[in-house]
Protein backbone atom coordinates (compact mmCIF):
# COMPACT_ATOMS: atom_id res chain seq x y z
CA UNK A 1 0.00 0.00 0.00
CA UNK A 2 2.85 2.46 0.76
CA UNK A 3 3.75 1.82 -3.22
CA UNK A 4 0.19 3.02 -4.24
CA UNK A 5 -0.92 -0.43 -4.53
CA UNK A 6 -4.29 -0.93 -2.70
CA UNK A 7 -7.98 0.23 -1.82
CA UNK A 8 -7.72 3.80 -3.94
CA UNK A 9 -9.60 5.54 -0.52
CA UNK A 10 -7.23 4.23 1.84
CA UNK A 11 -4.34 5.40 -0.22
CA UNK A 12 -6.10 9.22 -0.44
CA UNK A 13 -6.34 9.15 3.23
CA UNK A 14 -2.32 9.28 3.03
CA UNK A 15 -2.41 11.46 0.03
CA UNK A 16 -0.23 8.51 -1.14
CA UNK A 17 0.01 8.28 -5.31
CA UNK A 18 -2.66 5.45 -6.44
CA UNK A 19 -0.52 2.97 -8.99
CA UNK A 20 -2.99 0.52 -9.03
CA UNK A 21 -6.49 0.59 -7.05
CA UNK A 22 -6.74 -3.03 -6.00
CA UNK A 23 -9.81 -3.22 -3.08
CA UNK A 24 -8.15 -6.98 -2.33
CA UNK A 25 -4.79 -5.50 -0.38
CA UNK A 26 -4.51 -5.55 3.49
CA UNK A 27 -8.10 -7.86 3.26
CA UNK A 28 -8.49 -11.20 3.91
CA UNK A 29 -6.24 -11.05 6.88
CA UNK A 30 -6.08 -14.62 7.91
CA UNK A 31 -4.35 -16.28 11.05
CA UNK A 32 -4.79 -18.84 13.61
CA UNK A 33 -6.00 -18.37 16.35
CA UNK A 34 -4.52 -18.97 20.04
CA UNK A 35 -5.54 -19.29 23.20
CA UNK A 36 -2.35 -18.93 25.89
CA UNK A 37 -4.45 -18.62 29.25
CA UNK A 38 -4.06 -22.28 31.16
CA UNK A 39 -1.15 -22.74 33.12
CA UNK A 40 -0.24 -26.25 34.91
CA UNK A 41 1.59 -26.43 37.86
CA UNK A 42 3.78 -29.19 38.84
CA UNK A 43 5.66 -30.49 41.62
CA UNK A 44 8.87 -32.08 39.87
CA UNK A 45 10.40 -32.44 36.26
CA UNK A 46 12.25 -35.18 34.45
CA UNK A 47 13.70 -32.05 32.06
CA UNK A 48 15.32 -30.08 34.03
CA UNK A 49 13.61 -26.60 35.62
CA UNK A 50 11.09 -24.27 33.26
CA UNK A 51 11.96 -21.41 35.50
CA UNK A 52 13.99 -18.28 33.75
CA UNK A 53 16.51 -17.60 36.06
CA UNK A 54 17.78 -21.42 36.35
CA UNK A 55 18.17 -21.81 32.46
CA UNK A 56 19.38 -18.25 31.18
CA UNK A 57 22.64 -18.09 32.83
CA UNK A 58 25.72 -18.72 31.92
CA UNK A 59 27.00 -22.23 32.52
CA UNK A 60 23.56 -23.69 30.43
CA UNK A 61 24.76 -20.71 27.89
CA UNK A 62 27.95 -22.55 27.12
CA UNK A 63 26.98 -25.94 27.56
CA UNK A 64 24.28 -25.13 24.73
CA UNK A 65 27.30 -23.23 23.04
CA UNK A 66 29.86 -25.98 23.07
CA UNK A 67 27.93 -29.14 23.27
CA UNK A 68 24.59 -28.75 22.19
CA UNK A 69 23.15 -29.56 25.32
CA UNK A 70 20.69 -28.67 27.88
CA UNK A 71 17.64 -26.39 28.42
CA UNK A 72 18.89 -23.73 25.81
CA UNK A 73 18.66 -26.69 23.40
CA UNK A 74 15.13 -26.88 22.51
CA UNK A 75 13.36 -25.86 20.10
CA UNK A 76 11.94 -22.30 21.08
CA UNK A 77 10.35 -23.90 24.59
CA UNK A 78 7.78 -25.72 22.22
CA UNK A 79 8.42 -29.52 23.08
CA UNK A 80 5.78 -31.20 21.11
CA UNK A 81 2.68 -30.82 18.79
CA UNK A 82 -0.32 -32.42 17.81
CA UNK A 83 -3.43 -32.28 15.33
CA UNK A 84 -6.77 -33.60 16.76
CA UNK A 85 -10.37 -32.86 14.75
CA UNK A 86 -12.67 -32.00 17.41
CA UNK A 87 -16.09 -32.84 16.86
CA UNK A 88 -17.18 -29.84 15.40
CA UNK A 89 -15.24 -30.60 12.82
CA UNK A 90 -17.17 -31.53 9.47
CA UNK A 91 -14.31 -32.28 7.01
CA UNK A 92 -12.02 -34.88 8.78
CA UNK A 93 -9.57 -34.42 5.78
CA UNK A 94 -7.76 -31.57 7.66
CA UNK A 95 -7.31 -30.93 11.21
CA UNK A 96 -9.54 -28.11 13.10
CA UNK A 97 -6.77 -27.46 15.89
CA UNK A 98 -3.22 -27.73 17.12
CA UNK A 99 -1.87 -28.18 20.56
CA UNK A 100 1.46 -26.68 21.22
CA UNK A 101 3.45 -28.24 24.26
CA UNK A 102 5.76 -26.18 25.83
CA UNK A 103 8.31 -25.82 28.83
CA UNK A 104 6.87 -23.06 31.52
CA UNK A 105 4.49 -20.78 31.35
CA UNK A 106 3.52 -16.73 31.83
CA UNK A 107 4.95 -17.30 35.39
CA UNK A 108 7.83 -18.98 34.61
CA UNK A 109 9.82 -15.15 34.11
CA UNK A 110 7.64 -13.50 36.98
CA UNK A 111 6.47 -11.21 34.36
CA UNK A 112 9.54 -9.56 33.25
CA UNK A 113 9.28 -10.44 29.33
CA UNK A 114 6.29 -12.74 28.53
CA UNK A 115 3.69 -10.76 29.77
CA UNK A 116 4.76 -7.92 28.04
CA UNK A 117 4.91 -10.01 24.53
CA UNK A 118 1.20 -10.46 24.83
CA UNK A 119 0.49 -6.45 26.30
CA UNK A 120 -0.90 -8.01 29.25
CA UNK A 121 -0.69 -5.34 31.87
CA UNK A 122 1.24 -5.92 35.16
CA UNK A 123 -1.93 -5.22 37.30
CA UNK A 124 -3.64 -8.32 35.62
CA UNK A 125 -1.20 -10.01 35.18
CA UNK A 126 -0.17 -9.94 38.84
CA UNK A 127 -4.09 -11.08 39.32
CA UNK A 128 -3.45 -14.22 37.90
CA UNK A 129 0.08 -15.50 37.93
CA UNK A 130 1.86 -13.17 41.10
CA UNK A 131 0.94 -15.66 43.45
CA UNK A 132 2.84 -18.25 41.61
CA UNK A 133 6.16 -16.66 40.38
CA UNK A 134 9.00 -18.39 39.76
CA UNK A 135 7.19 -22.30 40.33
CA UNK A 136 7.32 -25.38 38.08
CA UNK A 137 4.96 -25.06 35.48
CA UNK A 138 3.94 -26.36 31.69
CA UNK A 139 1.71 -25.29 28.97
CA UNK A 140 -0.57 -26.57 26.10
CA UNK A 141 -1.72 -24.05 23.86
CA UNK A 142 -4.53 -24.72 21.86
CA UNK A 143 -4.65 -23.41 18.25
CA UNK A 144 -8.28 -22.61 16.08
CA UNK A 145 -6.57 -24.08 12.50
CA UNK A 146 -9.68 -23.34 10.17
CA UNK A 147 -11.24 -20.23 11.32
CA UNK A 148 -13.97 -18.70 9.59
CA UNK A 149 -12.94 -14.92 10.95
CA UNK A 150 -11.20 -12.32 8.73
CA UNK A 151 -9.30 -9.15 9.57
CA UNK A 152 -7.45 -7.01 7.80
CA UNK A 153 -4.81 -4.46 7.29
CA UNK A 154 -4.53 -0.71 7.22
CA UNK A 155 -1.83 2.16 7.10
CA UNK A 156 -1.38 3.82 10.27
CA UNK A 157 1.04 6.61 8.20
CA UNK A 158 2.91 6.69 5.04
CA UNK A 159 5.78 6.65 6.87
CA UNK A 160 7.67 3.26 6.25
CA UNK A 161 8.73 2.83 9.74
CA UNK A 162 5.54 3.48 11.38
CA UNK A 163 3.67 -0.08 11.97
CA UNK A 164 0.43 -0.60 10.16
CA UNK A 165 -2.62 -1.53 12.28
CA UNK A 166 -3.87 -5.19 12.16
CA UNK A 167 -7.44 -6.10 12.70
CA UNK A 168 -7.82 -9.27 13.78
CA UNK A 169 -11.37 -9.43 14.86
CA UNK A 170 -10.95 -12.95 16.67
CA UNK A 171 -14.23 -14.79 17.52
CA UNK A 172 -16.13 -13.02 14.70
CA UNK A 173 -18.03 -16.20 13.72
CA UNK A 174 -19.73 -18.09 17.18
CA UNK A 175 -18.34 -21.00 15.40
CA UNK A 176 -14.60 -20.51 16.15
CA UNK A 177 -15.46 -19.97 20.01
CA UNK A 178 -17.18 -23.19 19.83
CA UNK A 179 -14.00 -24.65 18.66
CA UNK A 180 -11.74 -23.48 20.80
CA UNK A 181 -13.60 -24.31 23.63
CA UNK A 182 -13.12 -27.96 22.52
CA UNK A 183 -10.03 -27.35 22.20
CA UNK A 184 -9.46 -26.40 25.50
CA UNK A 185 -11.50 -29.13 26.94
CA UNK A 186 -9.04 -31.26 25.20
CA UNK A 187 -6.02 -29.70 27.05
CA UNK A 188 -7.54 -30.64 30.39
CA UNK A 189 -8.12 -33.87 29.57
CA UNK A 190 -4.87 -34.50 28.19
CA UNK A 191 -3.16 -33.05 31.72
CA UNK A 192 -5.35 -35.05 33.82
CA UNK A 193 -3.38 -38.44 31.96
CA UNK A 194 -1.01 -41.33 34.07
CA UNK A 195 1.69 -39.38 31.99
CA UNK A 196 1.14 -35.50 33.27
CA UNK A 197 -0.04 -36.92 36.78
CA UNK A 198 3.00 -38.35 37.09
CA UNK A 199 5.13 -34.91 37.38
CA UNK A 200 1.85 -33.53 39.80
CA UNK A 201 0.35 -31.30 36.98
CA UNK A 202 -2.70 -29.12 38.25
CA UNK A 203 -4.48 -26.54 36.32
CA UNK A 204 -3.61 -23.17 38.12
CA UNK A 205 -7.18 -22.22 39.00
CA UNK A 206 -6.65 -18.37 39.43
CA UNK A 207 -9.37 -16.79 37.62
CA UNK A 208 -9.07 -13.75 35.06
CA UNK A 209 -9.98 -11.16 37.11
CA UNK A 210 -13.22 -9.76 34.42
CA UNK A 211 -14.11 -13.70 34.21
CA UNK A 212 -14.42 -14.35 37.76
CA UNK A 213 -18.61 -14.16 38.15
CA UNK A 214 -18.60 -17.34 36.14
CA UNK A 215 -17.50 -21.02 38.06
CA UNK A 216 -13.73 -21.04 36.60
CA UNK A 217 -13.43 -24.14 34.40
CA UNK A 218 -17.32 -23.92 32.95
CA UNK A 219 -17.87 -23.44 29.63
CA UNK A 220 -19.09 -19.71 29.76
CA UNK A 221 -15.81 -19.11 32.01
CA UNK A 222 -13.70 -20.14 29.09
CA UNK A 223 -15.62 -18.32 26.54
CA UNK A 224 -15.04 -15.08 28.40
CA UNK A 225 -11.39 -16.14 29.05
CA UNK A 226 -10.84 -16.49 25.35
CA UNK A 227 -11.29 -13.00 24.88
CA UNK A 228 -8.51 -11.93 27.32
CA UNK A 229 -5.74 -14.21 26.52
CA UNK A 230 -6.85 -15.41 22.49
CA UNK A 231 -3.51 -14.04 20.13
CA UNK A 232 -2.05 -14.47 16.83
CA UNK A 233 0.41 -17.49 16.42
CA UNK A 234 2.27 -15.12 13.46
CA UNK A 235 0.80 -17.12 10.88
CA UNK A 236 -0.62 -13.58 9.40
CA UNK A 237 -1.75 -14.37 5.56
CA UNK A 238 -4.07 -14.04 2.78
CA UNK A 239 -3.67 -10.25 2.21
CA UNK A 240 -2.57 -10.54 -1.11
CA UNK A 241 -4.83 -12.99 -2.04
CA UNK A 242 -4.77 -15.44 -5.23
CA UNK A 243 -7.69 -15.69 -7.46
CA UNK A 244 -9.34 -14.96 -10.52
CA UNK A 245 -9.43 -11.41 -12.03
CA UNK A 246 -13.64 -11.64 -11.91
CA UNK A 247 -12.96 -11.85 -8.41
CA UNK A 248 -12.81 -8.39 -7.32
CA UNK A 249 -11.03 -8.95 -3.92
CA UNK A 250 -8.16 -10.85 -5.77
CA UNK A 251 -4.36 -9.17 -5.58
CA UNK A 252 -2.62 -11.60 -8.04
CA UNK A 253 -3.32 -14.79 -10.61
CA UNK A 254 -1.94 -17.76 -11.27
CA UNK A 255 1.49 -16.89 -11.78
CA UNK A 256 1.55 -14.88 -8.45
CA UNK A 257 1.40 -12.02 -10.76
CA UNK A 258 -0.20 -8.57 -9.25
CA UNK A 259 -3.26 -7.47 -11.27
CA UNK A 260 -2.77 -4.27 -12.64
CA UNK A 261 1.04 -3.57 -12.39
CA UNK A 262 3.34 -5.09 -14.80
CA UNK A 263 6.93 -6.78 -13.35
CA UNK A 264 6.01 -7.54 -10.03
CA UNK A 265 5.13 -10.83 -8.02
CA UNK A 266 3.85 -11.52 -4.00
CA UNK A 267 5.79 -14.07 -3.32
CA UNK A 268 4.85 -15.06 0.22
CA UNK A 269 2.13 -16.27 2.82
CA UNK A 270 0.12 -12.94 2.06
CA UNK A 271 -0.91 -15.30 -1.53
CA UNK A 272 -3.21 -17.85 0.52
CA UNK A 273 -6.96 -17.70 0.12
CA UNK A 274 -7.19 -19.65 2.87
CA UNK A 275 -4.57 -20.23 5.97
CA UNK A 276 -3.26 -24.21 5.32
CA UNK A 277 -4.18 -26.28 8.89
CA UNK A 278 -0.71 -25.91 9.55
CA UNK A 279 2.35 -24.12 10.21
CA UNK A 280 3.34 -21.63 7.53
CA UNK A 281 6.95 -22.32 6.82
CA UNK A 282 6.97 -25.13 4.50
CA UNK A 283 3.41 -23.68 2.51
CA UNK A 284 5.71 -20.52 1.76
CA UNK A 285 8.35 -22.40 0.80
CA UNK A 286 6.54 -23.99 -1.47
CA UNK A 287 5.53 -20.86 -3.10
CA UNK A 288 8.69 -19.85 -3.48
CA UNK A 289 10.12 -22.75 -5.13
CA UNK A 290 7.27 -22.34 -7.31
CA UNK A 291 7.44 -18.59 -8.32
CA UNK A 292 11.19 -19.26 -8.62
CA UNK A 293 9.76 -22.03 -12.09
CA UNK A 294 7.20 -19.60 -13.47
CA UNK A 295 10.33 -16.45 -13.09
CA UNK A 296 12.46 -18.64 -14.66
CA UNK A 297 9.82 -19.81 -17.34
CA UNK A 298 9.27 -15.97 -18.07
CA UNK A 299 12.46 -15.23 -19.17
CA UNK A 300 13.39 -17.65 -21.02
CA UNK A 301 9.92 -16.90 -22.84
CA UNK A 302 10.92 -13.40 -22.52
CA UNK A 303 10.87 -11.53 -26.47
CA UNK A 304 13.29 -8.22 -26.43
CA UNK A 305 10.73 -6.77 -28.75
CA UNK A 306 7.45 -7.34 -26.32
CA UNK A 307 8.68 -6.74 -23.20
CA UNK A 308 4.93 -6.23 -21.89
CA UNK A 309 3.37 -9.09 -23.83
CA UNK A 310 1.99 -10.86 -21.15
CA UNK A 311 1.13 -7.71 -18.97
CA UNK A 312 -1.92 -7.68 -16.75
CA UNK A 313 -4.01 -4.32 -17.57
CA UNK A 314 -5.68 -2.31 -14.26
CA UNK A 315 -9.58 -3.52 -14.31
CA UNK A 316 -10.85 0.20 -14.37
CA UNK A 317 -8.93 1.81 -16.91
CA UNK A 318 -6.69 -0.42 -18.92
CA UNK A 319 -2.95 1.71 -17.98
CA UNK A 320 -0.45 -0.51 -17.32
CA UNK A 321 1.16 1.02 -14.48
CA UNK A 322 5.35 -0.64 -14.59
CA UNK A 323 7.86 -0.49 -11.53
CA UNK A 324 10.70 -1.35 -14.11
CA UNK A 325 10.73 -1.40 -17.65
CA UNK A 326 14.09 -3.97 -17.69
CA UNK A 327 12.13 -6.95 -18.62
CA UNK A 328 9.51 -9.26 -16.78
CA UNK A 329 11.40 -9.37 -13.49
CA UNK A 330 13.60 -7.03 -11.36
CA UNK A 331 17.04 -7.68 -12.22
CA UNK A 332 18.58 -4.64 -12.87
CA UNK A 333 21.96 -4.56 -14.88
CA UNK A 334 24.21 -2.67 -12.69
CA UNK A 335 26.33 -3.60 -9.32
CA UNK A 336 24.60 -2.10 -6.65
CA UNK A 337 23.86 -5.64 -5.32
CA UNK A 338 27.74 -6.06 -4.26
CA UNK A 339 28.29 -3.69 -1.67
CA UNK A 340 26.28 -5.08 0.82
CA UNK A 341 26.48 -8.78 -0.11
CA UNK A 342 30.10 -8.14 0.72
CA UNK A 343 29.10 -6.45 4.28
CA UNK A 344 26.78 -9.32 4.89
CA UNK A 345 29.98 -11.70 4.11
CA UNK A 346 32.35 -9.55 6.62
CA UNK A 347 29.27 -9.42 8.92
CA UNK A 348 29.12 -13.28 9.65
CA UNK A 349 32.66 -13.63 9.72
CA UNK A 350 33.07 -10.68 12.63
CA UNK A 351 30.56 -12.62 14.58
CA UNK A 352 31.79 -16.34 14.00
CA UNK A 353 35.14 -14.96 14.96
CA UNK A 354 34.36 -13.16 18.01
CA UNK A 355 32.15 -16.09 19.37
CA UNK A 356 35.76 -18.58 18.93
CA UNK A 357 37.85 -15.73 20.51
CA UNK A 358 35.23 -15.32 23.61
CA UNK A 359 34.49 -19.07 24.03
CA UNK A 360 36.77 -20.82 26.95
CA UNK A 361 38.80 -23.42 25.75
CA UNK A 362 37.46 -26.28 28.61
CA UNK A 363 34.13 -27.74 28.11
CA UNK A 364 31.57 -27.21 31.14
CA UNK A 365 30.87 -29.89 33.53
Amino acid sequence: MLSGIGPEEHLREFDINVVSNLKGVGQNLNDHHSFFGITFLMNRTNTGSTIEKKVLNIDQFLKWLKLGRGPLSAPGGVTGIGYVNTKNNTDKSYPDTEYLFTIGSFNSDAGRILRKSMNIRKDVYDSIYGNINNRESWSIIPVVLRPKTRGSIKLKSKNPFKYPKLYYDFFQYEEDADVMLEAIKNVIKISETEAFQSIGSQIHKTPIRDCAHFEFGCDDYWRCAMKYFTSSLYHQSGTCKMGPQSDPDAVVNDQLQVYGVTNLRVVDASIFPIVPSAHLYAPTVMVGEKASDMIKETWKNYNENEPHKNTLRSRSSGHVPSLHSEGPGFIRNDHSWVFPYIWCLLSHFCLVFSFVLSSPESSPD
